[in-house]
């Protein structure tokens, strides 16, 4: 029905921040007219579905491309749910990008600034 259907957590996927981040995505509409629904999915479900994805802190956003050697979808990465995974992936670079930013911005500033306080003359472990 062009909806995205994502295990629940406990149902075989963890309570990942990705995974969130991408669910989050998809409701804020990032997929046009798509919708979330959290239902346990079984194998036939999956092999038979246009894009399978999983979502990892590490590795991010990556496509399912074939499932006990079926093709899921065109088999190809990139290539699944008419465009959506491409127009999802974009949308979760860009939310990275944005978010870490800052926080890179903020690591560097601390780094100077006990890079800075180590080289101050006198200067002990306690900063004081």
């Amino acid at each position: 029905d062009g909806g995205v259907i994502a295990p629940p957590v406990g149902e075989r996927a963890l309570p990942g921040i990705t995974r969130a981040a991408v669910l989050e995505l998809v409701r804020g509409g990032a997929l046009t007219g798509r919708r979330v629904v959290e239902a346990p999915l079984t194998l036939d479900e999956l092999q038979a579905a246009d894009a399978v994805l999983v979502t990892s802190a590490v590795a991010g956003l990556r496509d399912v491309v074939a499932i006990d050697g079926a093709a899921v979808g065109r088999g190809r990465a990139g290539h699944g749910g008419a465009g959506a995974v491409e127009v999802l992936r974009s949308a979760f670079d860009a939310l990275v990008a944005r978010e870490a930013q800052p926080r890179a911005s903020d690591a560097l500033r601390a780094s100077d600034a006990l890079g800075a306080r180590e080289a101050a003359p006198g200067a002990s472990e306690t900063g004081e």
